[in-house]
Parts: structure tokens; C-alpha cells; sequence
């Protein structure tokens, strides 16, 4: 038994009661857990205890949490969490295919001839190494979403910020793909393992930039340069150069 944070208490799942649940939900009838091969019953045994985690606060959390008008809180460390669920359930379909292919996948075996049940079994389990794939496939989207939160994060907060990608020595000149990016500006050689645009601009601001208008801004080097090139009737101008009365804050 268990208590959650109000100390109300939530009952143990157990192999049996997952068992019942996917009896249910499938209308089969099933080895009894008790006869199953230890094999399966460690499954059944290894979900429950999965089960457990899920439903047993580690902490306390503020109620706005739970308030699906603000949504949770997304942080690195829940993806990743999330990541490993998908590359365990992806394991589990790759057992299940595997006990297709052996021709061990359900009762059915036993109420047909073997032969013509054994291949209709393992013609069954045709979709699962897609299935497989999708689940981890799953597993790296959500850890290369955990890893962008993670360089969001990093960015310093008095650094330029622009939400487009540049070159810190050429500008506007960043091609990506594939979760890399590169400056395209010949005999650069700047690389970056993950895409530029994914995060704020993390370099140091330099200059400051006014429009036409009077609006101003705090840029680095690689987009003073970009705005030299389309802002029409402002000024770029370095830090510490500013007309008297500026106090270079952003």
C-alpha cells in the first residue's frame, strides 16, 4: 500500500492485477498467470513494478502543476524519463515479434492444426518490427528534445538572444540539416553539432542597433553585421561609442 501527498491511500498494483487488466482489454482466454512461463510472468512482474513508479508521488507537486490549463512544468530530466519508457516498450514489441516467429504466441495454437495455426501466428506479427522502430525512433525525438531544453537553458541571459542563427564572423551565412548547421561563407569553418536556429543567438552583445524609428537593440557581432546590410536610415553602433546618456543596457 501506498499513500500519496494528502495521505490518502492508493492501493499496490500487482502482476495479477495486470494480467486481469489485459485479459480484459484483449477478451482472451489466457494462461492463468500461475502457469505462465517464467519468462512472461517476469514481464508481467517488471510492468507493475513500472506501474508502482507511476502512480507514487516522489514529491510533492503545487497544484498549478496539475491544472491542465497551465499544463506540467517540461523539463529535460521528464523527457529523458519518457525517452526510457519508449525504448522499454520498444524491447517489449521486439519480444512479442520474437515470439511470433517461434510460433508461442497465443492459446490458439492448441485449438488448430499446428502447422496452419504456427504460420497464420507468425504472419500475424508482420507489423511489429515497424512497430519497433517507431517506438525507438520515439526515444531519440524525445532525447533530442531534452538535449535543445538543455542548450536553451544554457544560453546566458545577457547574451544577444535573437531567435534566428548567424555566423559570429559573417553574419547572416548559417545553412542546417539533420540537426547540424554550418556557415556557408567560403574558407569558414565553423560547425556546430546541433542547429543554431533551435536556440537563442548565445553570442556576447557588442553593439547597439536603432532603427529608423528610434527603436534599439542590443545585437552581437554576427547580426550588427546582418542589420548593417538591411536596416535603412539606422545606426550600429559599438558599445561604449554610444551618444552621451546611453547606459548600454538592452
Amino acid at each position: 500500500m501506498g499513500a500519496d501527498d494528502q495521505g490518502s491511500v492508493t492501493p499496490s498494483i500487482t502482476p495479477d492485477m495486470v494480467y486481469a487488466a489485459r485479459k480484459r482489454a484483449i477478451g482472451a482466454d489466457l494462461t492463468p498467470l500461475a502457469e505462465a512461463p517464467v519468462r512472461i510472468r517476469d514481464q508481467y512482474t517488471r510492468f507493475a513494478a513500472e506501474l508502482n513508479k507511476l502512480a507514487t508521488p516522489k514529491r510533492a507537486v503545487p497544484a498549478s502543476d496539475l491544472d491542465p490549463s497551465t499544463g506540467r512544468p517540461v523539463t529535460p530530466e521528464h523527457l529523458q524519463g519518457i525517452a526510457l519508457l519508449a525504448d522499454e516498450l520498444a524491447e517489449a514489441i521486439r519480444a512479442a515479434h520474437t515470439d511470433f516467429q517461434s510460433g508461442s504466441a497465443g492459446p490458439v495454437a492448441m485449438t488448430m492444426d499446428e502447422r496452419t495455426t504456427g504460420d497464420l501466428t507468425r504472419r500475424a506479427g508482420f507489423r511489429l518490427p515497424e512497430a519497433a522502430g517507431q517506438a525507438r525512433e520515439v526515444g531519440r525525438e524525445l532525447r533530442a528534445a531534452a538535449e535543445t531544453l538543455e542548450r536553451i537553458a544554457a544560453v546566458p541571459t545577457d547574451a544577444c538572444r535573437i531567435g534566428w542563427p548567424v555566423c559570429p564572423q559573417h553574419g547572416n551565412t548559417i545553412s542546417a540539416t539533420g540537426g547540424r548547421s554550418w556557415c556557408r561563407a567560403m574558407g569558414c569553418d565553423r560547425r556546430w553539432d546541433y542547429d543554431r536556429g533551435d536556440i537563442p543567438c548565445p553570442e556576447p552583445v557588442r553593439w547597439r542597433v536603432t532603427d529608423a524609428a528610434g527603436g534599439d537593440g542590443l545585437m552581437c557581432d554576427g547580426h550588427a553585421l546582418d542589420a548593417r546590410t538591411r536596416l535603412a536610415g539606422g545606426t550600429v553602433v559599438p558599445l561604449g561609442d554610444e551618444p552621451s546618456g546611453r547606459d548600454g543596457g538592452r
